[in-house]
């Protein structure tokens, strides 16, 4: 039978490099014969002295150190704190014939406001602090006032 299959030459010379390559591939090269390297050496830098390419990559540079923790003996300045928003409790809501609202409310205990969509009114800030706030009502309906406190940035709804 194995006479009768026709072999080509070109067929024989990549059968035989095919089997050398197999063989090659399978051989073990030992670390004495200079086929490799042991994994305990360290690798070495690069005549420029990068020692950077060869650090850990799971330990942060000492660039990045400082950027996150900054100078360890720096001071930092606390923020100045803003005035806190002084207590507003509505204390009733009125409708009159022509359907327009009014509210009664109170500020920090003591002063007494009755107020309508658009106005405005001025409190002191409930820390104590010299400040004076400016309040003005946003909108008011049955669902509650809603009113902003433009020094502090906030609206709040009242209800």
């Amino acid at each position: 039978m194995l006479n009768k299959i026709k072999m080509y030459p070109i067929t024989a010379v990549f059968c035989v490099l095919a089997l050398l390559f197999a063989v090659a591939m399978a051989a073990p090269v030992s670390a004495e014969e200079g086929g490799g390297k042991e994994s305990s050496e360290k690798p070495k830098p690069d005549e420029n002295n990068n020692v950077d390419e060869f650090r850990d990559p799971t330990q942060a540079s000492p660039k990045l150190n400082h950027a996150l923790h900054g100078n360890p003996r720096q001071v930092v300045q606390a923020a100045q704190s803003l005035p806190k928003i002084p207590e507003i409790v509505l204390k009733g809501l009125v409708e009159n014939a022509d359907k327009q609202l009014a509210a009664a409310i109170e500020v920090n205990g003591k002063n007494s406001f009755l107020i309508h969509e658009g106005s405005h009114f001025t409190v002191n800030s409930k820390d104590g602090k010299s400040l004076t706030l400016t309040v003005t009502v946003k909108q008011l309906s049955a669902d509650g006032i809603v009113i902003e406190i433009p020094e502090l940035k906030e609206t709040i709804t009242l209800r």
